[in-house]
């Protein structure tokens, strides 16, 4: 994907879009490559061309809560430009087997938001986008059970499989992307084998009664 038509530049002015051109750093990563982590000081402002990254938050003891997954189009660390606090929120790695990005100086960014009237529109809408997704992401952590979790992520990635299928994701991926622990995401998805909702194809986890998995996910 090319730079201007990212969701954060799509429609921007031209001069805006040169400015921000020369100021663009792109580099491709391999997967598990590390972008940032959180508390950098001075951290750009960076959109996916390619590939797909994962933001997440760790603690001490390592572990480990995904916070998001962006995809080509998408832009983080706009928080860097815009709010009081410029540090980065939070880690952020490659997903992907290979990660394209462009990594734009965040105080530029903000100084030509300023003058440009669509970049400051995509600015606010994509924080606003995030505001709502943190506050999904509050609501699922804080009020429903591990298996309310696990039900509502089987079905997400189905959905996007369009397989009634899971991709091969590990325990532990899971773990993080619910934010507990590996043993508790097996026991969970035994627990949901044995009562006949999903069935265990190999490495592959396949949706066997996706209603009763909507109503235990409170779909």
């Amino acid at each position: 994907m090319r730079l201007e038509e990212t969701e954060l530049l799509r429609g921007v002015g031209q001069d805006t879009l040169a400015r921000l051109k020369g100021l663009a750093v792109v580099r491709t990563l391999p997967q598990s490559a590390l972008l940032c982590s959180a508390g950098d000081s001075d951290a750009p402002v960076i959109l996916v061309l390619a590939g797909a990254l994962r933001v997440y938050k760790a603690d001490a003891d390592g572990r480990e809560q995904t916070v998001a997954t962006l995809g080509v189009g998408e832009a983080l660390n706009l928080p860097a430009a815009f709010a009081d606090d410029r540090r980065a929120p939070a880690n952020v790695e490659a997903l992907t087997p290979e990660v394209t990005v462009a990594s734009i100086p965040a105080r530029a960014l903000a100084e030509l938001a300023a003058t440009d009237a669509t970049l400051a529109a995509t600015v606010i809408r994509s924080l606003a986008n995030s505001a709502r997704h943190l506050s999904d992401l509050v609501t699922d952590l804080s009020l429903r059970s591990v298996r309310q979790r696990l039900a509502r992520f089987l079905l997400l990635q189905a959905e996007q499989a369009d397989g009634g299928g899971t991709s091969r994701w590990t325990h532990a991926e899971i773990a993080t992307q619910l934010g507990t622990a590996r043993e508790v995401v097996s026991r969970q998805l035994r627990a949901l084998v044995q009562e006949g909702l999903v069935l265990q194809d190999r490495q592959r986890l396949v949706i066997a009664d996706t209603q009763a998995l909507r109503r235990l996910a409170d779909l």
